[in-house]
Order: C-alpha cells, then sequence, then structure tokens
C-alpha cells in the first residue's frame, strides 16, 4: 500500500509548530493503519486499497466537496471517499483552517485516522464526544489508533 499526503505547505499554514516532517508522518501512519488492520483482522479490506492518500484542503473546496457528496452546504473537517477503480484508492481530505480553530494539531491525527475507519467500512452514529469516545466502537478504535501514532510521535521527536 502506497500513502500519499499533498498540499503539506497549507497544513503547516495554520499549524506551523509541527514536530514531524511530511516524511515522518507518513511512515507513523502508514505503520498505525498496518499494525491495527493486522490487529483488527481487516488486512482484507486494506489489501484492496493501493493507495491512501490524504488532501489537506481550503474551506472552500471541502465545502464544495461535502455539498456534492453529502448534500451539506457546510465546511466540514474530514471527508473520506473510496475511487472505485482498479486498483482501489482511498482519498482523506482533511481542512487544517476548520480545524486550527478550535483545535491543536492532535485533532488533524485524529480526523486522518477518522478517515481511514471510514475507508475501512466503520460508521459512526453520532458525533465524536467524551462519552461517544469510550462507548461507540469506531471512536474507540479511533482513540487507540491516535494513541499508537502519538506515542510514535512523541518517541522521535525527543
Amino acid at each position: 500500500m502506497t500513502l500519499n499526503i499533498y498540499n503539506w505547505t497549507k497544513l503547516q499554514k495554520y499549524f506551523p509548530n509541527i514536530e514531524v516532517t511530511k516524511e515522518q508522518l507518513k511512515e507513523i501512519l502508514l505503520k498505525t493503519l498496518l499494525n491495527y488492520s493486522k490487529d483488527m483482522g481487516v488486512g482484507n479490506v486494506i489489501s484492496e486499497i493501493d493507495t491512501i492518500n490524504i488532501i489537506f484542503t481550503s474551506s472552500r473546496e471541502i465545502k464544495r466537496l461535502n455539498k456534492e457528496f453529502r448534500k451539506k452546504d457546510s465546511v466540514t473537517d474530514v471527508l473520506s471517499f473510496t475511487i472505485e477503480q482498479d486498483p482501489l484508492i482511498g482519498e482523506i481530505y482533511i481542512c487544517p483552517k476548520y480545524i486550527s480553530k478550535k483545535y491543536s494539531f492532535e485533532e488533524i491525527l485524529r480526523d486522518i485516522l477518522h478517515g481511514f475507519l471510514h475507508l475501512l467500512g466503520y460508521e459512526h452514529k453520532g458525533s465524536f464526544s467524551e462519552a461517544s469516545k469510550d462507548n461507540e466502537e469506531m471512536f474507540v478504535k479511533q482513540e487507540d489508533m491516535l494513541q499508537n501514532v502519538l506515542d510514535e510521535i512523541n518517541n522521535r521527536v525527543r
């Protein structure tokens, strides 16, 4: 599987103090995704996806995508799509500007992992909250993966 990150400078504009490089983040995310898929027995789904693209995008572009594909005329933090072609491609769109208004870089990581889980077929019933992060399967997995990613980042920057 290949993992690509696009528009890194757009991320850096809103989160200028990122402690990892683009290449380090790609390596950490790919390792986490592959380890997670093995541990949870979802390797078959992952093996079908040849490439995952993480695309940092503007508020205007994510709003356009949200309106076109979800019929919601608003800016959002993350959208994920599976592109049905051979080979299968997954795309995760992240809006750093939207996220930066309320959250730290950790939320970018959380949203990337959230997008990964959607590509794997997971869905959630409600919004992410303190209560749901401990009770809803998708959010429990998301937070477990996030902790692994944060541990990896912390080990590299020390």
